[in-house]
């Protein structure tokens, strides 16, 4: 039979998940470890952990759905690039820039080019 819920125990078996999986303890200050807790303790008749293989093939489906999208974006400006690479060559006319912007997407800094 399950314990009831008690902080001490709580702050035991999170302790130990910490020590077993080899978590920073920085981890519980985490908003998505947070957040994770927040939905759990709204559960009212406990929670499910989804199996390795389901886990796994979830983070795959977002990441095939995240690439669908990302490339539908990419296709205009793989299409710009090309128009001005292209372009220039055969006519001499550069295309006029209209404004550059910083835009930080992830890790990586990208530059945003604005067509006339």
């Amino acid at each position: 039979m399950l314990e009831l819920y008690s902080d001490a125990l709580f702050k035991y078996v999170a302790t130990k998940w910490f020590i077993e999986t080899d978590q920073p303890i920085r981890a519980f200050e985490h908003p998505a470890f947070q957040e994770m807790i927040a939905v759990a303790a709204r559960a009212t008749k406990g929670v499910k952990v989804p199996a390795r293989l389901a886990t796994r093939k979830h983070i795959i489906d977002k990441f095939k759905e995240q690439m669908r999208e990302l490339s539908g974006g990419l296709t205009v400006w793989s299409s710009i690039g090309y128009y001005y690479v292209f372009s220039h060559k055969h006519r001499e006319v550069p295309l006029a820039v209209k404004s550059v912007s910083p835009m930080m997407r992830g890790r990586r800094r990208m530059r945003t080019v604005i067509l006339r």
